[in-house]
């Protein structure tokens, strides 16, 4: 189930620090599903509104506005 504005207007926006060689995704009004995939680093998540399911081996996560979530990166 995904949870949607009529009309939404979608932006993704990407930051990359050289200094500290740290990137960071900002999404916004993104209405679709995502393919299952790994992270090559960890991952760190504030959701700041809306709703947002989350799949995760074998497991479903439903995360409201507040969520605080983190992924490890995979094992080489």
């Amino acid at each position: 189930m995904i949870l949607c504005e009529v009309n939404a207007v979608e932006k993704r926006i990407y930051c990359y620090d050289k200094t500290l060689s740290v990137g960071a995704y900002s999404f916004q009004r993104i209405c679709q599903s995502f393919p299952n995939y790994f992270h090559e680093q960890y991952v760190i998540g504030l959701l700041k509104g809306g709703k947002r399911i989350a799949k995760c081996k074998q497991k479903t996560y439903e995360m409201e506005k507040g969520a605080f979530f983190t992924k490890s990166k995979i094992k080489s």
